[in-house]
């Protein structure tokens, strides 16, 4: 998470960060601690930042996904500015069947 945000224009970063906050966040025990930590957040910024690289999406919605399987984190992912963040990423990217995929998974 640190590097992440040290390194926010770099795709390579993002998508190696957000690849792997989705292997961590795959129990309960790991999701709680990963969104604690600001891994929700971090994915979020990733989104945002690398808009048209469908490959940085892909990990960021994965990773928003495993830890949205964690009940608790829904509100968490919510107040961070998922549904603003999810309808930007939807809409600029409608060519990419997987980022259309996971992204109505989280809708």
């Amino acid at each position: 998470l640190k590097a992440m945000r040290a390194h926010l224009g770099s795709s390579l970063v993002q998508y190696k960060g957000c690849a792997a906050l989705a292997n961590l966040a795959v129990s309960e025990v790991e999701q709680a601690k990963v969104s604690r930590l600001g891994g929700a957040k971090a994915a979020l910024r990733a989104m945002d930042v690398h808009l048209q690289d469908t490959a940085v999406l892909e990990h960021c919605l994965g990773a928003l996904h495993n830890l949205a399987s964690l009940a608790d984190n829904r509100p968490n992912i919510t107040a961070a500015g998922a549904d603003m963040s999810l309808q930007k990423v939807m809409s600029k990217n409608k060519g990419s069947a997987e980022v259309q995929r996971l992204g109505r998974k989280l809708q």
